[in-house]
């Protein structure tokens, strides 16, 4: 994996209990609870209700659809409200089964581990306590996340399953509803802030029934990343991103992870790059482009410059190479698989940019947290 490697091209995929009426909602009457996220906009109807909209871009009302959340046993909205929603979707929810490592940090935040039942591919989980769980059977290993085992799954008999699929999603929702199980997809992958990654813990708080609790662990957070907000302008030039069978992928100017860059006070390379996701760039664009660059973001998962020159022998021709100072994301893992990059650092970018925040000031790689500093070997 690679550093954006979550950052893709726009997919969609309508939840299940569709309804024939589009959707509409009166907003006027409306509480924001989300002010970052932009693939969820989460707005308070009263004491017990909610409506959930989902898209690409919610705050430019591309809603792909809309949810009433409805406390369980709590009188229905009056139809006063004049509300029209894809589904209604009860909680709290008390068994869950997810489908990134990424959702699974906000319930270990929350001291909700307990709710999650099944996983795919336990085998990317870093979490110690986890993977006590794991190891217990209370949760249950569901296959591929590409694939899983939807026997298995209906038989575990969750009340809600957060899905990041989208290939063959839709016969998945169809075939869980007539099981009774509802269905979220999460789109995380499309966030173009950080802290709109971070933000997710407000929406799984709320259907946990706990939003007071997700509220203050987002308030610690946004508070620590805004602390580490750089002011420096003109900072050091900087490369992110990884060769994948000769193209150069790289996170574009407008993504989560050129924020980063450029929030730690660096000047990336490739801001000017329009869009939220990833451009792809070649080789040869690349070396020229990081002439005189010192600071290589993004070199996956390996440890050691060896290992990634192994990969594509061309690396060793940049000037970063020679050089500059290369940085990985694999100081924290477990076993080959589990990196918890991909797991608390969606969750908590107050710790990622903090990592940035020093790898762009120059400090030393002893400071770090989730990255690592590719370093020669010695023979």
């Amino acid at each position: 994996m690679i550093l954006f490697k979550t950052i893709l091209p726009l997919f969609f995929l309508l939840f299940i209990f569709s309804c024939d009426q589009p959707t509409t909602f009166d907003r006027s009457s409306d509480t924001e609870i989300m002010q970052y996220s932009s693939t969820y906009r989460l707005q308070r109807i009263d004491s017990s209700s909610y409506l959930l909209h989902v898209g690409s871009n919610v705050k430019m009302d591309e809603v792909v659809a809309t949810y009433l959340l409805q406390a369980k046993g709590a009188d229905m909205v009056p139809d006063n409200h004049q509300l029209k929603v894809d589904a209604v979707l009860q909680y709290p929810v008390e068994s869950w089964v997810l489908s990134t490592t990424a959702q699974l940090h906000f319930f270990e935040l929350l001291g909700r581990l307990d709710a999650i039942t099944g996983f795919p591919n336990v085998s990317f989980i870093y979490s110690q306590d986890a993977r006590v769980l794991v190891d217990r059977g209370d949760i249950i290993d569901l296959g591929s996340d590409l694939r899983p085992n939807m026997e298995r799954l209906i038989s575990l008999r969750p009340e809600f399953y957060v899905t990041h699929r989208v290939e063959g999603g839709q016969r998945e929702s169809d075939r869980l509803k007539k099981a009774g199980i509802q269905s979220l997809l999460n789109l995380d992958f499309q966030e173009v802030h950080p802290l709109g990654m971070a933000e997710h813990i407000k929406l799984y708080a709320t259907l946990l029934g706990i939003p007071e609790k997700g509220d203050s662990i987002f308030s610690v957070i946004h508070d620590n990343y805004k602390a580490l907000q750089s002011n420096i302008n003109n900072g050091p030039k900087v490369l992110a991103g990884y060769m994948y069978d000769e193209i150069w992928f790289a996170p574009s100017g407008g993504s989560a992870f050129a924020t980063y860059i450029t929030d730690a006070g660096g000047d990336y390379l490739f801001q000017s790059k329009k869009g939220s996701g990833s451009v792809q760039l070649s080789f040869e664009t690349v070396f020229e482009q990081s002439d005189g660059v010192e600071i290589w973001i993004g070199a996956a998962n390996h440890e050691d410059k060896q290992s990634l020159i192994s990969t594509n022998r061309k690396y060793q021709q940049m000037y970063p190479f020679k050089h500059g100072r290369i940085f990985g994301y694999s100081k924290r893992k477990h076993g080959n698989s589990a990196i918890d990059f991909f797991e608390s650092g969606y969750a908590r970018p107050d710790l990622v940019l903090q990592d940035y925040v020093h790898i762009v000031s120059g400090a030393s790689a002893d400071s770090l947290f989730y990255f690592n500093e590719l370093v020669d070997v010695k023979n």
